[in-house]
């Protein structure tokens, strides 16, 4: 079993069940203490191993065509849209790489409406003279994807910034293999 960890997932005393524990959005720079200081608080089993992963960001795409890519220092003016539990750390990321950063929030899985889109759109075009970009994540995209016509109306650029989960070189090879060999398993069980 794969133990999610955070807001609206299992308590730390569910640990016990999982066959994996992953400790997600660590910091990148995770230092050996920090981690020993988590893998005691956990208190795995011995059969238990522990991993840490952290978020990296790819770069954006657009929402409509998706072989159509920017860099972000391509990127003078932005607007960031999200619908997400915890966007700040996305916006903070974001921020760092453009100065000129604004954020439209909406709760965790807000169904966009056109006049809340028509609402942003006047708030932040033709405000200076630099072209202004949007972004979402992935996951809003897919709830931002039915206004195709109003940002193609618009000739606003929409683009998505892809969240990945990161291991270390040496975590991910481990955690693949027994990802890999508990399918292998499992096929190998429900072909008996």
């Amino acid at each position: 079993q794969l133990l999610p960890a955070g807001n609206l997932r299992e308590q730390k005393s569910n640990a016990s069940r999982a066959d994996v524990i992953v400790i997600t959005k660590c910091p990148v720079e995770f230092s050996e203490s920090e981690k020993d200081g988590l893998r005691n608080e956990v208190r795995a089993k011995e059969n238990q191993p522990i991993f840490f992963s952290s978020i990296e960001y790819g770069k954006p795409f657009s929402l409509f065509e998706k072989e159509k890519t920017i860099e972000f220092f391509e990127i003078e003016s932005a607007v960031l849209i999200t619908g997400i539990a915890a966007s700040h750390h996305l916006f903070n990321y974001l921020h760092s790489l453009i100065p000129n950063l604004k954020h439209e929030k909406f709760y965790d899985h807000h169904d966009f409406s056109l006049s809340e889109l028509n609402a942003i759109a006047k708030k932040y075009l033709n405000v200076n003279e630099r072209k202004t970009v949007f972004l979402t994540t992935e996951k809003d995209g897919v709830r931002l994807f039915p206004f195709r016509d109003f940002f193609s109306s618009h000739q606003l650029e929409i683009y998505c910034v892809p969240v990945e989960v990161a291991f270390s070189p040496t975590e991910k090879e481990k955690f693949d293999s027994i990802v890999l060999d508990f399918v292998k398993v499992k096929q190998e069980e429900e072909n008996l």
